[in-house]
């Protein structure tokens, strides 16, 4: 994993943050009691739509964002300040800053960033572990997959305020003596549908393609396009939609030209929402595009392109999130998606009670809010929100 460097606000940079070594000091940023760890920056939709949603609900000036990895400029807005740091490479020094800046509470917001696929979880873990010394720190929405024995021990060292996992792996790699852990899916699921979904009153049936190149070989988008142009022939949807919702995942759309897709971009999905409902049928690799079209009442296929994604289309364990099938990428290109999709097949039944798990996930934040000794502006903000919304933030 890379840690890129910089400090943006409002999607302008305003200073720089090299890499520090030796005695160098990092840059000061405006004091901020409330800092979001977030994996959104590198132009994945998914990680940029769930650090949208926490902005929102956290005081426009009280935030300081932590972005692991990233690169490019988020538009927060001109009160934000986004801090993008390798600064976890070195992360007591990070932290005591952090704390210096005036840091109550840490929140590690919702994504799979946080294992030894990215050689972040050890860091990671050493990083909150000193937060934990004078801070509140919470994660939700947390997967932990894979890990690795050592990132393990690492991990379940951090004493969480609150530590919500969305999956079963994350739950069991927590370990018995986390007791403030809870199993509350991704938080993709907690965000209305309002902002995630483009307003629509037509009735088409579409098919609807979302395929990343990251993980595949070559020719696989070609092979893919193949089946999905033969279950096309079967469909006969209205219209076809690619999502190219993450840096390369485009390289499909020209296999299946014959099709003649409209192709939906990141910035159109968070501008304008994505054109999902009930009567499309999804075909993706991605998790949150799957996991937002299942929210849309849409038929879904997951396409598991290695171990880690296998794990996220929960291939290996009971459904917490899809009640679709899923296949690992072999299986797609010789069993053909017709197959897997035009059977007849009842809704898979979740493990979990999804909007008791938002509830249960939305009183443990409650009660870490109504602990942290915030300034006043800050309490003042959070009972204002809570009492515009029925008591959620």
């Amino acid at each position: 994993m890379r840690f890129f460097s910089g400090i943006r606000a409002g999607g302008r940079q305003i200073g720089r943050l090299t890499r520090s070594r030796g005695d160098e000091s990092l840059p000061s940023v405006r004091p901020s009691p409330i800092v979001l760890i977030s994996a959104a920056g590198s132009g994945n939709y998914g990680d940029d739509l769930l650090l949208r949603y926490w902005l929102a609900r956290y005081p426009t000036d009280a935030v300081t964002v932590v972005v692991i990895p990233g690169h490019e400029s988020i538009p927060l807005g001109e009160a934000r300040t986004l801090l993008i740091t390798d600064a976890i490479q070195e992360p007591v020094r990070f932290g005591a800053r952090l704390v210096a800046e005036g840091a109550q509470l840490v929140h590690l917001t919702g994504g799979g960033y946080c294992n030894d696929l990215f050689n972040s979880a050890r860091p990671m873990a050493r990083l909150l572990r000193f937060l934990a010394r004078s801070t509140r720190v919470i994660a939700t929405g947390v997967s932990f997959h894979p890990t690795g024995e050592k990132s393990l021990r690492a991990l379940q060292s951090v004493p969480f305020d609150l530590l919500a996992v969305r999956d079963l792996y994350s739950l069991r790699a927590a370990g018995p003596r986390c007791l403030s852990t809870l199993l509350a899916g991704d938080d993709a699921g907690l965000i209305p549908p309002n902002q995630f979904l483009a307003a629509s009153t037509d009735g088409e049936r579409r098919l609807v393609v979302c395929w990343q190149d990251q993980f595949a070989g070559p020719t696989v988008p070609q092979e893919a396009a193949r089946v999905i142009t033969h279950l096309a022939a079967q469909l006969n949807p209205d219209r076809t939609i690619v999502l190219d919702l993450c840096p390369g995942d485009g390289a499909i759309t020209e296999f299946l030209s014959p099709l003649r897709p409209i192709v939906v971009t990141r910035q159109d999905a968070l501008q304008n929402g994505l054109p999902l409902r009930p009567s499309d049928t999804v075909i993706t690799t991605r998790f949150h595009p799957r996991l937002l079209a299942e929210r849309a009442g849409a038929r879904t296929l997951g396409v598991a392109l290695n171990d880690y994604y296998a794990n996220k289309h929960e291939l290996d364990g009971p459904a917490i999130t899809f009640q679709g099938p899923a296949v690992r990428l072999p299986e797609f290109l010789s069993a053909g998606a017709d197959k897997l999709l035009l059977s007849p097949t009842a809704p898979i039944p979740l493990a979990i009670d999804a909007a008791q798990a938002r509830r249960n996930l939305e009183s443990a934040l409650d009660r870490v809010y109504s602990r942290t000794d915030f300034p006043r502006r800050v309490r003042a903000w959070f009972a204002s929100a809570s009492n515009s919304s029925g008591g959620r933030i």
